[in-house]
């Protein structure tokens, strides 16, 4: 079961740095010509802005779950680096995925409560549903909950000492 979850938490996350390369594309193609217009042309696209934020605000909660999955969030590692063995470690680890997967399942819930809220609401310029771009808030943190869960039943292995944890 543990590799399967592990199977699925590494397919997750390769969509997820996928669709955000994608996206930081989008937004680097959308700002230029936003600047093109703008300068040369004097005529602002009127929907750019908006898409971009809203694009910007997925990437900034898929790249989250990205981070969470390779570790490679800012982290204070004064503790880790005091930590004599890998059993050490492997706990803090856990432990950290844990309270970590509680913030995400907490931002789940609420996250979906929000997105519902703004059933009807629309975007101002380009008349996106809000409750698509308030989705991002429990989408993003169910992906981020999946990894943390990876996270925990890795470190719990390891702790039990299972091989190929």
């Amino acid at each position: 079961m543990l590799k399967g979850l592990n199977k699925i938490s590494n397919v997750v996350n390769e969509a997820c740095k996928a669709v955000c390369a994608v996206m930081m594309a989008y937004l680097a193609i959308v700002c230029t010509l936003q600047v093109i217009f703008r300068r040369f042309l004097n005529n602002s696209l009127t929907w750019s802005e908006e898409t971009m934020r809203y694009v910007f605000v997925w990437m900034i909660l898929l790249a989250t779950a990205v981070t969470v999955k390779e570790g490679s969030g800012a982290a204070i590692d004064l503790l880790k680096k005091r930590l004599k063995s890998e059993k050490q470690i492997a706990l803090q680890e856990t432990i950290i995925f844990i309270l970590t997967g509680v913030t995400a399942a907490i931002l789940t819930k609420y996250g979906i409560t929000y997105a519902a809220s703004a059933s009807g609401l629309t975007s101002t310029a380009v008349h996106l549903p809000m409750s698509l771009v308030y989705g991002a808030i429990p989408v993003g943190s169910i992906l981020t909950l999946l990894h943390c869960v990876d996270g925990a039943a890795t470190g719990i292995a390891k702790l039990c000492g299972k091989a190929g944890a």
